[in-house]
């Protein structure tokens, strides 16, 4: 039993002794008998050798643009927005260009998003980045394991990150954030097909 659980099922056998004691009965309930586990972890590094030379961190990026909501763009939200941008002829790439350089500040390898759900979302990222040879800055793709159904648009995403200069890579090989989990199986099976259709080259986790 989690320890989340066992606070719960307290909390509501608390409640019920109040509730009663409040109704001028005197009724107590047995109390609970209950096992308690806990695990810990050292949080040492393991033996293998590094890869890279520090922890790289990437910034899961939302389709949610700072100069719009779901009603409309443009609403009035001063704390999100930049009101200069009214009259931008693309709005998006400015609020896109001001999280890069909000990332860069923290010295955040760049973003991440689930490319094979939100493609030309991912394009655009890629082609402003090209468009203002914005410098030490990468955008790793990714994929969600829940839409794992359509290969087609995987394998259309990775041939998209091979051919950015933004995509980062580790000895050679594009790593792809993926979102929920998947039996180790099927990541074998995905990254076999994509090997034969020429895309060994990818870290799949």
């Amino acid at each position: 039993m989690s320890t989340c659980t066992l606070l719960k099922i307290c909390c509501c056998a608390l409640s019920a002794v109040m509730s009663q004691s409040l109704l001028g009965q005197t009724e107590i309930l047995p109390a609970l008998s209950f096992r308690r586990s806990e695990q810990t972890s050292s949080l040492r590094i393991g033996s293998r050798p590094r890869v890279t030379a520090h922890t790289q961190i990437y910034a899961r990026m939302q389709p949610y643009d700072l100069y719009s909501n779901y009603l409309d763009e443009w609403i009035d939200r001063p704390l999100y927005h930049n009101r200069s941008w009214r009259d931008s002829t693309d709005g998006q790439e400015q609020a896109f260009l001001r999280d890069v350089q909000a990332v860069q500040e923290y010295a955040i390898e760049g973003f991440t998003m689930l490319g094979s759900s939100y493609v030309p979302r991912y394009r655009r990222a890629l082609q402003i980045l090209k468009k203002n040879s914005v410098p030490d800055f990468a955008f790793m793709p990714g994929m969600s394991w829940s839409s794992r159904g359509s290969y087609n648009k995987l394998l259309d995403n990775v041939k998209t990150a091979f051919a950015s200069p933004y995509t980062p890579r580790i000895n050679g090989k594009v790593p792809v954030f993926t979102y929920v989990s998947c039996p180790l199986e099927e990541i074998r099976a995905f990254r076999e097909r994509l090997a034969g259709d020429g895309y060994a080259e990818v870290l799949l986790f």
